[in-house]
């Protein structure tokens, strides 16, 4: 799996050479696939790589398949708070982690505030679902209680998953 946040920075290129640096990932409106990627070469203009364009997310830069384009409507999309079932505020995403064949979101990494963060670290949730209300876009709920593991602890489960 890679976590999104580790993607920002690195070098994209495109027939082997680096059309710009990854700027920041965007996520379907759902949360539950790889959007696209904003891309950036030196002071020009921002560009969108979509998701049909890449070609590679890898440790050390990302591949493309087409050079980048325009900027789509939408493309600022975050995920933001966490809430419960209930409606009670848990946290915020601080990061997703995505499979690196399918650009779909396995788990949203979910910071519980600065204690627990300090005591515990941060949480997965790998059961999830985007709020669908326009005044709250990006708004994560977690449809019930137990769903949230330690990202240490979840360490061996991801490389069971990649096998």
């Amino acid at each position: 799996m890679i976590r999104l946040g580790s993607l920002v920075g690195l070098p994209a290129a495109l027939e082997g050479r680096m059309v710009g640096r990854v700027e920041q990932t965007v996520l379907t409106g759902d949360g539950r696939y790889l959007r696209g990627l904003v891309i950036r070469h030196g002071m020009g203009g921002a560009k969108w790589a979509g998701r049909e364009s890449i070609c590679l997310l890898g440790e050390v830069s990302v591949i493309l398949l087409a050079r980048p384009g325009r900027m789509p409507e939408g493309a600022d999309f975050t995920l933001t708070r966490v809430k419960d079932s209930d409606g009670l505020n848990l946290g915020r995403v601080t990061d997703a982690y995505v499979n690196p064949r399918t650009f779909r979101v396995v788990a949203l990494e979910i910071s519980l505030g600065l204690v627990e963060e300090l005591t515990c670290g941060r949480m997965l949730a790998r059961s999830f679902a985007v709020s669908p209300v326009p005044a709250e876009p990006g708004q994560v709920i977690l449809p019930g209680e137990g769903l949230l593991e330690r990202v240490s602890a979840a360490g061996s489960a991801w490389r069971e998953v990649e096998r």
